[in-house]
């Protein structure tokens, strides 16, 4: 009985002391002294009494702020929320902006797109093919210039992109050299010139893949910056074979018919000077009838019709060479 008496106190004096730590007055864990056997509850005992020390030193020595020291702090902190609010207003209403320019940049992205696909569409539908030399610090003769061929100009002259490289190289080896040379000149006198509103044209002829040589047009213009320093030249070449064919013909054509005038001419010539003859036998006839009297009177009648022909006859000769002039 005695023994369950001291552990009750024990039990009981612990319990106090807890509950004292936790209504933070005192410090009862100093009254507390366990027996022997009791060692480990002893140490943790004196471990919490330490602790509790600790604490409280701490919380003696922490200062209190002063009331107007806390009002102060709670403006500058009023102030700092509205001036955060202020910046907060300020950046979403850029966001906004943002937001705004972000869905302009996004319609006219794809309406470029669409323009972009618009205008593949139309090169795949072109006869012509293009070119473009983009050219250094305005010097067209820069060996660093870059020359480029768009697909339409390899399809115009039969050849894939493996075979047919941008650059100058591929280019000078299909181009018939003596209209090379005209070609070549052809654009520096336009680059001397230096009117960038206008264009050149000039034809020539290009080794084509599989039709050998064929005859082409070209239009080229070139493109300068606002100092007026040429940047680029861009051309247009387009396949005028049948145009050349049909001249050629209609050449020919012209050919045979001033050979047909110049024959015609000759004829008439010729009956010319056989009117002029025969009117002017028909005169001599009527000299010679009238000395006859009334013998030659028949003979002189006969040559007053051949002289009505013969005048009929240079009227029709005129009028044909009236014709052909």
């Amino acid at each position: 009985m005695w023994f369950d008496r001291k552990r009750q106190e024990l039990c009981n004096g612990i319990a106090h002391s807890i509950h004292s730590i936790l209504a933070g007055s005192g410090n009862p864990l100093l009254e507390i002294r366990l027996p022997v056997q009791h060692t480990e509850l002893q140490h943790a005992l004196d471990q919490l009494q330490k602790k509790w020390h600790e604490l409280s030193g701490h919380a003696e020595r922490r200062p209190l702020p002063a009331t107007s020291d806390v009002a102060e702090a709670t403006e500058d902190l009023r102030n700092r929320l509205e001036k955060a609010k202020e910046k907060y207003s300020t950046i979403s209403a850029r966001l906004g902006e943002a937001k705004q320019k972000i869905e302009h940049y996004t319609l006219e992205l794809d309406r470029f797109k669409t323009e972009e696909s618009v205008w593949e569409l139309v090169k795949q539908t072109l006869t012509e093919g293009c070119w473009e030399l983009r050219i250094i610090d305005g010097d067209h003769n820069h060996p660093e210039n870059e020359l480029r061929w768009s697909s339409q100009f390899r399809a115009l002259i039969g050849y894939s992109t493996d075979e047919f490289s941008d650059g100058w190289n591929t280019y000078t080896n299909i181009v018939n050299p003596d209209d090379f040379k005209k070609l070549m000149a052809t654009i520096d006198e336009y680059i001397y010139k230096a009117d960038w509103s206008s264009a050149y044209v000039v034809e020539y002829r290009m080794q084509h893949k599989i039709k050998g040589e064929t005859w082409f047009r070209e239009r080229g213009r070139g493109f300068a910056d606002s100092s007026g320093r040429l940047q680029r030249l861009i051309g247009a070449v387009r396949d005028v074979s049948d145009e050349k064919l049909a001249q050629t013909m209609h050449e020919r054509e012209i050919a045979v018919i001033q050979e047909k005038h110049d024959q015609i001419v000759h004829v008439i010539d010729t009956i010319k000077s056989i009117v002029d003859q025969t009117n002017l036998l028909a005169v001599n006839a009527a000299i010679e009838a009238a000395r006859a009297g009334d013998v030659g009177r028949g003979f002189s009648v006969i040559a007053s019709e051949v002289k009505m022909l013969a005048g009929r006859t240079r009227e029709a000769t005129q009028k044909i060479q009236h014709m052909l002039t």
